[in-house]
């Protein structure tokens, strides 16, 4: 009975009692306790009716058996046997003839022997308990039922808070938790019961993967799950909520407030209260996971154009992409307001532009992305799309915003946090590059990739032991993933030690036809190392495939200023000035797309450098260490500062930015960055 009355009930071992006594009156009786037409009639029957007597069914039986399936199926829990061993025992002393402990003698036969001495006075306290007892089952099963109700509804709008992610500090933050679970309830309050309760990451190192939520949902048996993230934006808290399906993970609203968190009880509006009650008062989810679906995927052609394309994705040659973005054109042809077609569109003819620098694309990819954006604004996979574009266009700092929008609208994953860390690094934030890339490892584990980005921030900041042991266990674990020799050669180049960095390059096998990065750093020590006219020849050889290649390369070399530069080394001023001369054009209109892009400000101060042109170059300079240039040992090194290299400005700008990276690399050390030792 208490197992039907509704859920939420505590169901304790006198359930299975019960369970057992059905079981011995079927044997008995031929036939269960109940009966009805239907499950639900039966139901009812156990919640309002109690067990038939045995022997009104089968007489012949002992009155002992009856008994014992009596004390089985009595309706309160109380009243049933303690235990199965107790109800074995009974069922055993009756196989040996012994006397039932369910039917002691003693004092009901001594009411009954007075009650036939006192017939009056017994018919009247009859009478006066049968009322009684009528009465108080009849109150305990109304206030069961009322019971069962509240806590079905409470069942309905139940909500579990886990900690939020602050994007500030790449950090879980409980407190913030606490507050919005307290907000929420009081806003929900106002409409009806609800129950809010916050729990705590299952792992320290977690995050709310799906996985994460649907084992969250089961330990805090609640239908949803709240989470999302908080950032300082303009010196205003920027708080995106989340909730999310406790089974299935979808997520069912999304949104982003703005203000302060001075007052705890005030961090959800009562709009976003509403909004929240809308979904919890929803009884059935699945049309509004429906609803989600985007319209890509309903289709089946344009659903399997998708999908194949996708999967193209991931192989990252060159032919491969340009296959994945016909299959995504033809998804945006065929369904227009897929918003997944024209974000994966925008992604896959961005990643194009890392084969070669053909504008064509990264157009192609801006479109697409703003389309995916103006189609679904607080879509995920749009500001990833847009992010994407920005990075390569230059646009570093509005790149980084678009991610932080990803994660807000979508939650975080390994890809987006490990873009987040590329871009901080680029920034000149190394050491909050490395948090990004922890939580990156933590979210999809620690890859080669991760090894190799992981220790190119600490070769940034001058830690050249931890970056060498982040590239030794990529190349050992990962031999197959040449980006950590690169790394690794990149390392010994600027160390200064040339032979260490060419034994690389000649024991490394480069994946030519590939991005040409082991060409690249091939080229790159040979031209550190001054030896030109090998250097040329390298960087001739880079320009055949990509003219306007390098530049965001290590260092940020541009095929073109190098071969400017070893032309003049060589004496060919004329080659030589006309090759830097249409760089300084290149490049000028770059910084002018871009004035804030660290790495094109660096690329022009240095051909500037090369052209002799020493005020504005170290202008330039200054302007590129301001923007998030801090790689001040590869300016330290690059030919192409050569003739700025007596200027104390330089000298400045160098012991300024080795001071300046000094400082972060000792603010890094003191942080335990998860993963990184693994």
């Amino acid at each position: 009975p208490e197992q039907a009355v509704g859920p939420g009930a505590r169901l304790t071992v006198a359930a299975d009692i019960y369970n057992l006594g059905a079981i011995l009156f079927e044997l008995l009786a031929g036939r269960p306790p109940f009966l009805g037409e239907h499950a639900l009639a039966v139901l009812r029957q156990v919640t309002e009716k109690p067990a038939p007597r045995l022997r009104s069914l089968t007489p012949h039986l002992d009155r002992d058996l009856e008994t014992m399936c009596a004390r089985c199926l009595e309706r309160e829990p109380s009243a049933r046997y303690k235990s199965a061993g107790q109800f074995a025992q009974d069922l055993q002393n009756w196989l040996e003839g012994r006397p039932i402990v369910a039917r002691p003698v003693g004092i009901p036969v001594r009411v009954w022997r007075w009650s036939r001495r006192n017939r009056l006075l017994a018919g009247i306290l009859g009478a006066v308990l049968t009322l009684a007892a009528a009465s108080v089952p009849w109150g305990i099963h109304s206030w069961k039922l009322q019971a069962a109700v509240q806590e079905s509804a409470l069942a309905r709008r139940s909500v579990a808070v886990l900690p939020f992610l602050d994007l500030d500090s790449v950090a879980a933050d409980e407190g913030l938790a606490q507050s919005v679970a307290n907000s929420l309830q009081v806003e929900l309050d106002r409409i009806g019961p609800a129950r809010i309760k916050t729990m705590p990451l299952l792992a320290s190192a977690d995050w709310a993967t799906a996985q994460q939520i649907r084992n969250v949902g089961q330990t805090a048996k609640t239908r949803a799950i709240l989470t999302g993230t908080e950032r300082s934006v303009h010196g205003k808290k920027r708080i995106s909520l989340r909730l999310l399906d406790a089974v299935t993970a979808e997520p069912m609203l999304v949104r982003v407030c703005e203000g302060s968190r001075q007052d705890p009880k005030k961090i959800v509006s009562s709009e976003v209260g509403r909004a929240i009650d809308a979904v919890l008062s929803t009884k059935d989810w699945s049309n509004l996971a429906q609803s989600k679906i985007d319209p890509g995927l309903r289709n089946r052609a344009t659903r399997e154009a998708i999908m194949a394309g996708h999967e193209l994705v991931f192989r990252y040659t060159a032919t491969d992409l340009d296959r994945a973005i016909n299959l995504f054109k033809e998804a945006v042809r065929a369904e227009p307001k897929s918003l997944l077609a024209h974000a994966y569109l925008a992604m896959t003819a961005t990643s194009r532009t890392h084969f070669i620098s053909d504008d064509s694309f990264l157009k192609l990819g801006e479109a697409e992305a703003y389309e995916a954006l103006r189609l679904s604004p607080n879509s995920k996979e749009a500001h990833r799309a847009l992010a994407g574009v920005l990075y390569q266009q230059g646009k570093f700092a509005e790149a980084l915003e678009e991610n932080l929008q990803s994660i807000e609208s979508g939650g975080a994953d390994g890809e987006t946090a490990r873009f987040i860390g590329m871009t901080l690094d680029t920034l000149g934030r190394p050491d909050r590059a490395l948090g990004w890339h922890s939580l990156a490892g933590d979210l999809s584990g620690v890859s080669a990739d991760a090894c190799g980005l992981i220790g190119d921030c600490w070769t940034k900041l001058g830690d050249d032991e931890k970056a060498l042991k982040a590239y030794s266990h990529a190349v050992e674990f990962y031999p197959q993933f040449l980006q950590a020799s690169i790394g690794l050669c990149h390392l010994r180049l600027l160390q200064g030690n040339f032979e260490a960095a060419r034994d690389l390059c000649r024991s490394s096998r480069w994946n030519h036809g590939g991005l040409g990065e082991g060409e690249q750093i091939e080229a790159q020590v040979e031209f550190f190392a001054r030896r030109f006219d090998l250097a040329g020849k390298l960087y001739a050889a880079l320009s055949v495939t990509d003219v306007n290649g390098g530049g965001s390369f290590y260092g940020a070399v541009s095929y073109q200023s190098a071969l400017g530069r070893t032309k003049q080394t060589t004496g060919d001023r004329i080659g030589a000035e006309m090759v830097l001369k249409h760089c300084l054009q290149t490049e000028t209109a770059a910084v002018k797309r871009t004035p804030a892009n660290p790495e094109a400000l660096y690329r022009l101060a240095a051909v500037e450098s090369s052209l002799g042109m020493l005020q504005q170059s170290i202008h330039h300079l200054r302007e590129a260490v301001r923007s998030g240039w801090i790689d001040y040992r590869s300016l330290a090194m690059d030919p192409r500062f050569d003739a700025a290299r007596q200027e104390p400005e330089l000298k400045t700008i160098l012991e300024d930015l080795a001071v300046r990276v000094a400082d972060m690399r000792v603010k890094s050390q003191n942080i335990n960055y998860r993963n990184m030792e693994q």
